[in-house]
C-alpha cells in the first residue's frame, strides 16, 4: 500500500511541489525525502529551470533544506471551510 504521495505541477519551465503527504504511522522513515527526491527529478528531466515548495512544518522546512534549497521569503495562507475565509 502507498505511504507517501506527492504532485508535481509543471508551467514554462517553473516546477511547483505540492501535497507532500506521508501516513502517519509510516513517518520518520525518509519516506517524504524519497518523494521529494523523485519529483525533483522529474523536473530535471523536462528541463526545469526552478522549483518552488510551500512547507507547513518545521520538519517539512527541514527535509527541503537538506535537499540544497534555501527559504527566500514567506507567504501568508488562506483555506475556506464551511463558514466562508479563515486566515492562517
Amino acid at each position: 500500500h502507498p505511504v507517501t504521495t506527492g504532485a508535481l505541477f509543471i508551467s514554462n519551465k517553473v516546477a511547483g511541489i505540492f501535497s507532500v503527504f506521508t501516513k502517519n504511522k509510516s513517518q520518520a522513515k525518509g519516506y517524504k525525502t524519497d518523494i521529494v527526491g523523485f519529483l525533483l527529478e522529474g523536473a530535471k528531466k523536462v528541463g526545469s529551470k526552478f522549483v518552488t515548495f510551500s512547507a507547513s512544518s518545521d520538519s517539512e522546512y527541514r527535509i527541503y533544506e537538506s535537499l540544497g534549497f534555501r527559504k527566500i521569503g514567506e507567504f501568508g495562507c488562506f483555506e475556506t471551510d464551511a463558514c466562508g475565509i479563515v486566515a492562517e
